[in-house]
């Protein structure tokens, strides 16, 4: 085989290669779009808009249970949380003691109240932290 044949033949096996890893990444990105789709996925997302968010905008904040576990994703918990910052709600986290917060949770947060929820001290904490950020509620 002479060198011109052996360049043709690598540009042949490269071509081929590139169009297989572009067959490759075309089917992720199908795989990708596959949820956006599913019947499953459109339900959360007509829950959401017509449940979850119209909630959230008649609350006068939001009083959010951190998860204990920070190595695990609570879907429940982030999009709540998202959609009360975009919606601009006071936030009130709730957290068990031991529980990690990160820098960013903590600037997101009004105010933290750590401890168990039944203990009076953490129940008088709570009743200052919506004092502090929905006064008018905390007269009702």
């Amino acid at each position: 085989m002479s060198a011109s044949d052996d360049r043709a033949a690598r540009r042949r096996r490269n071509r081929a290669d590139e169009k297989a890893q572009r067959a490759r990444e075309y089917e992720e990105r199908e795989i990708e779009r596959d949820w956006e789709i599913s019947p499953e996925w459109r339900a959360y997302v007509t829950h959401v808009r017509t449940t979850l968010v119209p909630m959230i905008e008649d609350s006068a904040m939001s009083i959010s249970i951190v998860p204990k576990d920070p190595e695990s994703v609570d879907v429940k918990f982030a999009v709540e949380l998202g959609l009360c910052i975009m919606l601009d709600k006071p936030i009130i986290l709730a957290v068990r003691e031991g529980t990690v917060l990160s820098e960013h949770l903590r600037r997101v947060a009004d105010e933290i109240v750590v401890g168990n929820p039944d203990d009076p001290g953490v129940q008088a904490a709570f009743m200052e932290a919506i004092n502090r950020v929905a006064p008018e509620v905390a007269d009702e």
